[in-house]
């Protein structure tokens, strides 16, 4: 659907566009009289008025903590005509429309339509209402609305275009100070009180509350539905300066009572804002299941990871598994399937949701869910050392015994997926080598998994003048084979006092599709 720019950054608004449109009627507003083409043709006192909501037109703005609707379910559209001559005659339907259809912004083709038959020849108001049903308050809300007039003419089928405005809200705050030892007992002269938008540069509101001066109200109006950033400050042992989030709901002014104990600060409101979403969500399979993960974001206590498993026993997304929240960085969850045929019947979807506390409620904040970027496989061969080998028809790296100890693994001839290190063993005649392969973005082949790893050494002058084949390496190891500790592989292989070695790995890669990233 088309999107319209909004001036205001992080802040929703919703636009219900109601078309001229000719198509048959979905309902029927007022039934007494039989809605069919030849009565009204036939009729020389009445009309017909169609209506037909065609669109929602959805801004998103900064993360998830404003979006509008993530508290509501059950919506309505309610539409409602009078006859202007006499208020007493006027009509009311209401549709039942479908949650996914408004939260996911589609509407099909056809939208939803409302006809009124029978109605007498003049000049009538129309309203239309949005609301939905507000889970967390158990109440109905209204979230747009907007009005019109339409002509009706006897003998006719008309129909009316008509936009509808999200409804806005509004604070009120106000301060009251209790004066403390901090303090020594005395009122802070001045308090200042700023509102800004998500962006946090346009000032929305600003008051000093001055302490001579009783009945102090800063009230904002005219506020799209959104969290908005509250700065108060004021000057007592020094320079004081604190931020909490407000939220403004519709068709509602929201009391923000301040109370400040000396330097501390009490905001009387439910201002903690729902976490964002987790971004760069990646799903990997292995030989246990499925590796998901995801980056943390600030503002979140943990993550609550979702599967859904089609066609088998599951068409929704359900809670699998819930990880706390530690620090900045990657976190992960591994799915485990129990059975594996399960791989082959069942296909497996992954959101991730961050889950915030919240305090003194019997519900906790989350966000929308976030779902893994679009990627494809990319099956490839890396090989690992510093020194490029003689390339003849392919090519190929080998680590240098005299050279760095940590050197690199390349992919694709020149990406850098990882390093490897040969160590001495604790046998004499082996040697130990780790690989650490950056899981973010390559893993080790775990699909097909025989001889992922194949190793061959190289007495000095004895290196071939082309790229080896690998077929014919002396060490091939199987996955089963390998020693994996996180993203660390280590294995054993037999020294012969070696210079070279040629180590072979099998690969696959995520590339992830433009923008997702």
């Amino acid at each position: 659907m088309k999107k319209r720019s909004l001036k205001f950054v992080g802040l929703f608004v919703f636009i219900l566009v109601f078309t001229f449109t000719m198509a048959a009627c979905d309902m029927v507003g007022n039934s007494a009289v039989e809605d069919t083409a030849d009565d009204i043709a036939e009729s020389s006192e009445t009309g017909e008025l169609e209506i037909v909501m065609s669109d929602i037109d959805m801004q998103e703005e900064v993360g998830a903590q404003s979006l509008l609707f993530n508290r509501f379910q059950d919506f309505e559209l309610e539409f409602y005509i009078e006859y202007q001559p006499d208020e007493n005659l006027n009509y009311t339907e209401t549709i039942s429309l479908d949650d996914a259809d408004i939260l996911e912004d589609d509407l099909g083709d056809d939208g939803y339509s409302v006809t009124f038959t029978a109605l007498r020849e003049s000049n009538w108001d129309v309203e239309v209402t949005l609301t939905g049903y507000n889970v967390n308050t158990e109440e109905r809300v209204t979230i747009a609305t907007g009005d019109t007039e339409a002509m009706v003419i006897a003998g006719q089928k008309r129909d009316v275009s008509l936009e509808i405005q999200q409804v806005e809200g509004g604070l009120d705050i106000t301060v009251d100070q209790f004066p403390s030892e901090e303090t020594g007992g005395e009122l802070i002269e001045e308090v200042n009180v700023q509102l800004l938008d998500l962006d946090g540069e346009t000032v929305l509101g600003e008051m000093d509350f001055d302490y001579d001066v009783n009945d102090q109200n800063l009230i904002i109006e005219d506020l799209f539905p959104a969290y908005y950033t509250m700065v108060i400050s004021w000057e007592g042992h020094g320079s004081v300066e604190e931020e909490v989030q407000v939220r403004v709901v519709p068709d509602k002014i929201t009391e923000v009572p301040i109370s400040l104990y000396g330097s501390q600060l009490n905001v009387g409101v439910d201002w903690k804002a729902e976490p964002a979403s987790p971004e760069n969500v990646r799903v990997e399979q292995n030989e246990d299941g499925f590796l998901v993960s995801w980056d943390a974001v600030d503002n979140a206590d943990s993550y609550n990871v979702l599967r859904k498993r089609t066609p088998y026993t599951h068409d929704g997304f359900a809670k699998v598994g819930e990880v706390e929240h530690t620090s900045p960085g990657r976190h992960e969850f591994q799915y485990e399937v129990l059975k594996d045929e399960l791989f082959d019947i069942a296909a497996y979807d992954f959101q991730v949701v961050s889950v915030r506390e919240h305090s003194g409620k019997d519900y906790d904040l989350t966000s929308d869910p976030a779902s893994p970027a679009l990627f494809e496989l990319d099956r490839a061969t890396a090989w690992g050392g510093d020194t490029a080998g003689e390339f003849g028809e392919g090519w190929w790296y080998y680590y240098d015994t005299e050279g760095p100890a940590e050197q690199t693994i390349f992919v694709n001839a020149t990406v850098e997926m990882g390093t490897i290190e040969i160590i001495e063993s604790d046998d004499p005649d082996y040697v130990t080598i780790e690989m650490t392969i950056d899981k973010d973005d390559w893993t080790l082949q775990v699909d097909d998994v025989d001889e992922v790893v194949k190793v061959q050494g190289f007495a000095e002058g004895e290196l071939p003048n082309e790229r080896p084949d690998p077929h014919f390496f002396d060490h091939q190891f199987d996955y089963d084979q390998l020693d994996i500790d996180g993203n660390v592989v280590t294995i054993e292989v037999p020294t012969d006092y070696y210079r070279y070695f040629g180590i072979k790995l099998d690969v696959m890669g995520v590339i992830y599709a433009a923008g997702i990233q």
